[in-house]
């Protein structure tokens, strides 16, 4: 005997039943027909037959319809007729299930005269509809015979039945529903997906018949679960739960009001109270309204000036201030001192907020021994002052950079100082009575007259050290020495009267060239030129004696105090007579240059004019053309004694009271 099982979507209905009392003999080919309480069809030959297990026909909307394999496979809500060889598995009779279907409800048996239901001879592609009239929805018919009260369609589009014709629906998603014959609704639990109504629980499913949560996917279900997410600080708003997030409830955030226009200040909320309120504004940029103040800030609430503005408009001639409501002003300073345009004789000075340079009184000085002249700095002819405070200033001569001088006194000394003036330096000290000075290129020679008796002749380096003596014993060694050659020449007096004109080596050896006993005055004015002496004697006679010794030519008549060759001539100064005279180097009469020569002293000579001084109250110093003319006078200064000069300046001896000598120097 073979079956056929039938899956009306999805659900397979082991449904074979009929009524006893629709028992039917007749088996015609591919027909149907009840036996024993079964549902069966016959075969295509007619001499067999199979066992439906379905019910081929249905109420559906009060209308019976028929299921044909396919339809009945896919939704079961139309049929066809089975086809003949649906007929799939071979079904012992001990797979039927017991009693199938006893469960249900039989039909009314029929009466023995009633006529069976003929039976129609099934087509495979033709509709059987062997229901009778009255179909009701829900009811099942084997062959329109009723035999179930209710096959109803699920959810699923499965048939679904119980003998009373109730759904098996539990309306548990997690489990599944099935209708038992004979049993009527079981349920088995499921491991469906399944929605356990919670939205923030992701991959739910079934187990244990419920729905069991899946990974929780929200970050909240209520407003407490934020706590641990809040800052604690009210200024930032309170943290709800809303749509499963924790989020900042506007309306608890905290708003303070607009800053009130001081940059100093604003309105800060504090975060333990939620309250906003006014205060300073730490190092914030300001305006202190002082225009002479920069980089201001705010310092606790108040606008303040970080430092002074510098005023500098980098003129020397305008006063820089600042006023703090119009900043900086740049006055100008008239008469204030401005840039040094490098003349002496202009003044740097401001004038209507310019420097200006306007020049100088002509004549004033402008460096040592110069004088302005119309804007320019020129030597000056006013004596300027070498050396000053000296004791009792005497002879002097002079090199190419220094002045060197004697001090004649009892404790006296030799010194230099500078042409242009300076600090002094002492080359020799504790001299008694130094005269007479000369120098040549590595030393200073001088006198020392020792009161009258013992004198000597000494000679100190030029850059001091210890003395030399080069002669000694002199007998009133007088103010004047000249040194020519490798040789100085001075006079000097002899024991019991007269004199004598010596030469003394550079390095020591003494030659008497003049000896006339009683001849030459102890005053003896002396000067070397071209080989010869020339020196006066004590009958007002100018003499000359060869260098190298032998005899005197008397060369004319004069008084000289002192006695100078330069040239073709010699001059002298005559002390009692105030004149300055000159005479021919080889002898005749004398020229007188200069009148009016009070006590003229000393005198020098650069080949063009004669210099002289004069050792008087008033004093002079003053020059004449050789040959004669209009005199110079450069300084009425009293006690002027020795003199020099070079190519530029007039150098003299001012001999006054102790500590107040001077060493001058005069432009020519």
């Amino acid at each position: 005997m073979k079956t056929i099982s039938v899956c009306l979507a999805g659900l397979a209905l082991l449904a074979a039943a009929c009524s006893s009392d629709s028992k039917s003999n007749d088996c015609k080919p591919e027909g149907l027909f009840c036996e024993e309480n079964t549902l069966r069809k016959c075969t295509a030959s007619g001499t067999d037959s199979v066992l439906i297990k379905v019910c081929e026909e249905q109420c559906v909307e009060g209308a019976c319809v028929s299921f044909s394999k396919d339809d009945a496979l896919s939704d079961g809500t139309s049929g066809q007729d089975l086809p003949a060889d649906a007929a799939v598995e071979e079904v012992p009779p001990t797979d039927l299930p017991d009693q199938a279907g006893t469960d249900a409800q039989e039909p009314d048996a029929q009466e023995p005269d009633e006529q069976e239901p003929e039976q129609v001879e099934p087509d495979v592609q033709a509709e059987v509809s062997p229901c009778q009239d009255a179909c009701k929805d829900g009811e099942f018919y084997c062959s329109g015979i009723k035999v179930y009260h209710g096959c109803v369609k699920g959810e699923d589009g499965c048939l679904r039945f119980d003998e009373e014709g109730i759904p098996c629906e539990d309306g548990n998603p997690c489990t599944d529903d099935a209708c038992a014959l004979g049993k009527g609704c079981v349920t088995a639990d499921n491991t469906e997906p399944c929605d356990d109504g919670n939205d923030c629980t992701q991959g739910d499913l079934c187990g244990a018949g419920q729905c069991q949560p899946g990974t929780n996917a929200c970050q909240c279900a209520k407003d407490p679960d934020c706590a641990e997410l809040d800052d604690d600080d009210l200024c930032n708003g309170m943290m709800v739960c809303q749509e499963n997030e924790c989020v900042v409830d506007p309306k608890t955030v905290v708003t303070c009001p607009a800053d009130p226009g001081d940059p100093c200040a604003h309105y800060e909320c504090a975060p333990d109270t939620g309250e906003c309120s006014l205060v300073p504004t730490p190092q914030a940029t300001c305006d202190d309204d002082n225009l002479c103040t920069v980089g201001d800030f705010c310092d606790q609430g108040q606008c303040v000036g970080a430092s002074e503005l510098i005023c500098d408009d980098k003129n020397a001639c305008t006063d820089d201030s600042c006023l703090p409501g119009q900043g900086c002003t740049f006055s100008p300073a008239n008469g204030a001192s401005c840039t040094d345009d490098g003349n002496a004789c202009t003044e740097d000075v401001c004038s209507g907020g310019a420097c200006t340079h306007p020049g100088k009184p002509d004549g004033t000085p402008c460096g040592a021994g110069m004088a302005c002249d119309a804007g320019s700095c020129k030597p000056s002819s006013a004596p300027l002052e070498l050396a000053g405070g000296l004791n009792s200033p005497w002879n002097l001569a002079v090199d190419d950079s220094n002045v060197y001088f004697v001090e004649n006194d009892s404790s006296g000394a030799v010194k230099k100082v500078a042409k242009s003036g300076g600090p002094v330096t002492t080359l020799a000290s504790g001299l008694v009575e130094p005269t007479s000075i000369g120098v040549d290129a590595s030393f200073v020679y001088f006198i020392e007259r020792n009161n009258g008796s013992n004198g000597s002749l000494k000679k100190v380096p030029l850059g001091g050290g210890g003395t030399t003596t080069l002669a000694s014993g002199l007998k009133n060694a007088q103010n004047h020495l000249a040194v020519y050659g490798d040789s100085v020449y001075f006079g000097d007096g002899k024991t019991g009267g007269g004199g004598v004109i010596k030469k003394v080596g550079i390095n020591g050896g003494e030659t008497i060239l003049v000896d006339n006993n009683g001849l030459l005055n102890l005053n003896t004015a002396i000067d070397v030129s071209g080989g010869s002496v020339y020196f006066k004697n004590d009958y007002d006679k100018i003499l000359r004696v060869a260098t190298s010794g032998g005899g005197v030519t008397e060369l004319g008549s004069g008084e000289p105090s002192a006695l100078k060759v330069g040239g073709s001539y010699i001059f002298f100064t005559e002390y009692s007579n105030a004149t300055v005279k000159q005479m021919p180097i080889s002898g005749g009469a004398t020229t007188t240059l200069a009148t009016g020569a009070d006590s003229a002293a000393n005198l020098a000579t650069d080949g063009s004019y004669v210099y002289w001084t004069e050792f008087n109250n008033p004093g002079k110093v003053a020059r004449v053309p050789i040959g004669g003319g209009s005199v110079k006078t450069y300084s009425n200064q009293a006690n002027s004694i020795g003199i020099a000069v070079d190519g530029q300046y007039v150098y003299y001896t001012v001999s006054v009271f102790t500590n107040q000598g001077k060493v001058m120097r005069a432009l020519k």
